[in-house]
């Protein structure tokens, strides 16, 4: 082929596509925005309709009929804490794939509520209830969940950072593969914690469930408590 031409020649046509492909989100964003306030005045009415789309949009597990046995747990004690007691939580939340969380449980016979604490960005169960003497942005988050008279559990999500814990991973590339395979990182990590209330349920000192989480816990929180109706009362900053 004889015909040439510099990079720049072509340009105005790249930017006529990618200006096209900026306009078709813009008009993707407010048709959404009309469903979504179209939707608000249903929602309440027909919770489990938008319930069931949410699991979809989602993916699998969430879409699936979930067993109704508990999973299989392992537990480890850590410490005897003044009023508590912490154990490490170790939970099959699907076949060969095991969620971990640390379990702080309050000394006595009392029936009591159970809080998910859920961390954030780079944040740990270690991290957020103060293991490492200190907890960074999250201000004492799980020690103040604690103190409300309630046993709190804190899930480890895909959410930790690398360079500090020495077991790295991309978050973005897995969802990826995940969602060639009909599923997604969220969908997985919030049947986890579903899973998660599956286990306290079978308690007899349990009484109820809550949520609190920040920043990407937030998300999480709010996800949760949209889809798992056994989530009475939740926290969300986000």
């Amino acid at each position: 082929m004889e015909y040439r031409e510099k990079y720049e020649d072509a340009a105005i046509h790249k930017e006529a596509y990618l200006s096209g492909l900026e306009s078709l989100i813009r008009k993707r964003e407010r048709e959404a925005a009309s469903v979504r306030s179209a939707r608000a005045e249903v929602i309440l009415i027909e919770p489990e309709t938008y319930r069931h789309e949410l699991r979809e949009m989602f993916g699998y597990p969430l879409c699936e009929e979930k067993t109704g046995l508990p999973p299989r747990a392992e537990i480890m004690h850590l410490s005897d804490e003044d009023g508590y007691t912490v154990y490490r939580l170790r939970l099959e939340i699907m076949d060969g794939l095991w969620m971990t969380g640390l379990y702080f449980r309050l000394n006595g016979e009392e029936k009591r509520p159970l809080a998910i604490v859920q961390h954030g960005g780079e944040g740990t169960p270690e991290l957020i209830s103060g293991v490492y003497g200190f907890t960074n942005n999250y201000n004492d988050m799980l020690m103040r969940v604690l103190r409300q008279g309630v046993h709190v559990f804190a899930p480890q999500l895909l959410l930790w950072r690398s360079e500090r814990y020495g077991v790295p991973y991309d978050r973005r590339l897995l969802d990826a593969k995940l969602k060639r395979v009909g599923s997604s990182i969220t969908a997985v990590e919030v049947f986890g914690i579903m899973r998660v209330l599956d286990y306290f349920e079978t308690f007899d000192d349990i009484t109820c469930f809550g949520m609190v989480g920040l920043s990407y816990g937030g998300f999480y929180t709010q996800m949760v408590t949209a889809l798992d109706t056994r989530i009475r009362s939740a926290v969300s900053c986000s």
